[in-house]
């Protein structure tokens, strides 16, 4: 008979002498469990039915044959009793994500002493209308769970559990932030994990936890510390979290790593701002070209992702490709790579033949480009009283717009091109070729930037490289300084450069008509 076996049979017959008692747990059932694990001197995971049946018995965190419930709000109708070693031991994270995931009526914490004795128990309960919160009673010596009215606090927990049917709002998913920083600039690190933020609530996630660790460089197995991946780990589980994001970019090996610890869901900064670009995504290029991105970012990270392709659709960093069911298969996403490249070229030779016409009319044209919410949207739409989408999100356009500006009796043509950011991901920039060259074949182009974010200064960095990347900086670049309406002082902004400048605000139309005739002096320039 092998140990296991031999445990549940030891465990079954203490239950069967305390058959007609009225205590859900008893005296001799918890000394013989710890008796069990003493002479194992290992960690003994119990888990039985509410008629006290042993269902299963893992040993040191074994795999658990018992499976999980397909009903988000129904308990499984058993529980689980762990034997830990130490005089203060507590409900852990990955205790915590058992629970959760297994929808267990409670979870136990039996600590064993040193001289072998039973002492301290802890227990936890699921609680809330989805279940998705922690209860926690003790620790308190185990005698005091011997009369403990566990069925009717179960009861409870089932009655809150009822929620209203006619509630179909979607859920926001529970995302835990974590970011590692090196500390040389504090502020500019804390605006870029705001801002990490800021792209997660435009992901349609709510950001339950923010956690950082200041340390040289990432590290190579877990991208943060252990002990700071016990500490995650723990705060995953307290407050329910769906899914972690990190800020920065994982491996795969990093990613499996994680994901085995954590229990849950991780992805980072790249695949949050792909979701993005799959969520706005609205004509047939703009899906073509952010599909094409995703896949050349999965390619390399197929290995052990089947599971997550599996249920691809359902969350964030899930959009966009997984919708058509894709399959684990290398192969079959090359195939795909290349048709999306052929399609892309396809708009991109359509895309030419439009601007052939244009330069055959001598129409000039002028393109947005800056730092995402930056206002180009709304300035477009204070420009040529048209209707583009504005939201106060982070990538709210992404589909580039054409509308006619007119500059007095000349004729122009304003695009409005996707925002840029830190970090912007490069299979991004590389998918988006086609319609980065509205940018390319402008004939000026009007860099926004938000004049009332604090770092405004990086912004502009990042915007001109992007611009150098693109073959685009030796062009006609007009520096536009929006929201001067959010300044107490505007004296405060000053050019980063001698380039040419004009402070705005498109919400109160100050200084457009100023920035109207700068564009028609600039037009007849280069018309000459």
């Amino acid at each position: 008979m092998n140990t296991v076996e031999e445990i549940k049979k030891r465990l079954t017959f203490s239950l069967k002498r305390e058959a007609n008692s009225d205590n859900f747990i008893s005296e001799n059932f918890i000394r013989e469990l710890a008796s069990s694990s003493v002479k194992l001197h290992k960690d003994i995971s119990v888990f039985l039915s509410r008629k006290k049946q042993i269902i299963d018995v893992t040993i040191n965190g074994g795999i658990v044959t018992l499976s999980s419930r397909q009903d988000k709000n129904v308990l499984s109708k058993v529980f689980c009793i762990n034997t830990k070693f130490g005089k203060d031991v507590r409900i852990s994270g990955i205790d915590l994500a058992t629970l959760k995931n297994l929808k267990l009526d409670f979870l136990a914490i039996l600590t064993i002493l040193k001289d072998g004795r039973p002492g301290e128990m802890q227990v936890a309960f699921l609680s809330g209308e989805r279940l998705d919160k922690f209860e926690f009673i003790g620790p308190y010596p185990y005698e005091y769970f011997l009369t403990f009215d566990f069925l009717g606090k179960i009861s409870e927990t089932e009655q809150d559990a009822k929620t209203d049917v006619y509630n179909t709002e979607p859920e926001r998913e529970r995302v835990v932030l974590v970011d590692v920083r090196n500390g040389k600039d504090k502020e500019f690190e804390d605006y870029l994990f705001d801002e990490l933020e800021r792209l997660t609530y435009t992901a349609s996630g709510e950001v339950v936890y923010k956690l950082y660790q200041k340390k040289g460089s990432p590290d190579p197995q877990f991208y943060i510390g252990e002990g700071k991946l016990k500490e995650l780990a723990d705060i995953v589980q307290r407050v329910s979290g769906d899914l972690v994001i990190f800020n920065g970019e994982l491996s795969p090996s990093q990613i499996a790593n994680l994901e085995s610890i954590l229990r849950t869901r991780v992805i980072d900064r790249t695949d949050l701002i792909l979701d993005i670009f799959a969520k706005r995504a609205r004509t047939k290029e703009g899906k073509l070209q952010v599909e094409l991105a995703q896949l050349k970012h999965l390619l390399p990270r197929l290995i052990g992702r089947g599971k997550e392709l599996s249920r691809l659709g359902g969350g964030i960093g899930t959009r966009g490709p997984g919708e058509r069911k894709l399959e684990t298969d290398r192969r079959h996403i090359e195939r795909r790579i290349e048709f999306l490249g052929q399609e892309i070229e396809r708009i991109k030779r359509h895309r030419t033949l439009i601007r052939s016409n244009r330069e055959r009319n001598n129409v000039p044209v002028i393109a947005l480009v800056g730092y995402t919410n930056a206002g180009k949207s709304t300035l477009m739409n204070a420009l040529t009283h048209s209707d583009v989408l504005v939201e106060d999100k982070l990538f709210a356009t992404l589909d580039p717009t054409t509308r006619i500006l007119w500059l007095d009796d000349i004729k122009v043509l304003l695009t409005d091109t996707v925002g840029f950011i830190h970090k912007l991901p490069h299979h991004l920039v590389e998918a988006f070729s086609s319609t980065l060259e509205e940018i390319r074949y402008a004939d000026i182009i009007l860099n926004i930037i938000d004049a009332s974010d604090p770092f405004f200064y990086e912004h502009i960095r990042v915007v001109d490289e992007m611009l150098k990347y693109l073959e685009s900086y030796n062009k006609t670049i007009i520096r536009v300084y929006n929201k001067i309406d959010l300044l107490q002082n505007q004296d405060d902004i000053i050019p980063v450069t001698e380039d040419t400048g004009v402070f705005v605000s498109a919400i109160t139309g100050e200084n457009l008509d100023k920035l109207k005739s700068l564009l028609k002096d600039q037009v007849k320039c280069i018309s000459r």
